[in-house]
């Protein structure tokens, strides 16, 4: 009898799957009746940092899965990725499906950064899955502050 369970459980496991990976991108869940839109929720640690330092920027998919994410940073020579990297990025082609993004503060002042994403949504009125677009409900911000090493000037 065992036998039998261990030549059905793969069978029954394959069945399976694609039910389970779907579950984590349904649609968000209604609030007051209504659906809440897909969406994406950013924030950035830390909020301020010296040139040169690291900061890695969080990003939060509501209803949307399968998606390609692109950054826009303004003023665009105020940090960098880091390591590089191209956009979009695809959530199956990165190691943190595209919800941790790493860069290097390159010049001081205030840098605004928004995301927008395209992927699949499960909609409602049709009752199917669907692709289209989503962006961020706010930008995240970031204050670059001035060099990270101080070398005094002595006048003598």
């Amino acid at each position: 009898m065992p036998d039998v369970f261990r030549r059905i459980l793969p069978v029954l496991l394959l069945t399976l799957f694609p039910y389970a990976s779907q579950a984590r991108f349904a649609s968000s869940p209604a609030l007051n009746g209504t659906a809440v839109p897909p969406h994406l929720a950013l924030d950035i640690a830390p909020v301020s940092a010296p040139v040169g330092s690291l900061v890695t920027l969080h990003i939060i998919y509501y209803g949307i899965g399968l998606y390609e994410t692109s950054i826009t940073v303004t003023p665009t020579d105020a940090i960098s990725f880091d390591p590089p990297r191209s956009m979009p990025c695809r959530y199956n082609q990165d190691p943190a499906n595209c919800t941790q993004l790493t860069f290097r503060a390159r010049a001081p002042g205030v840098v605004t950064i928004h995301a927008s994403a395209y992927g699949e949504i499960y909609d409602t009125d049709c009752s199917c899955w669907r692709f289209t677009g989503a962006g961020d409900d706010a930008p995240a911000v970031l204050t670059i502050t001035g060099s990270r090493v101080f070398l005094p000037f002595v006048k003598g």
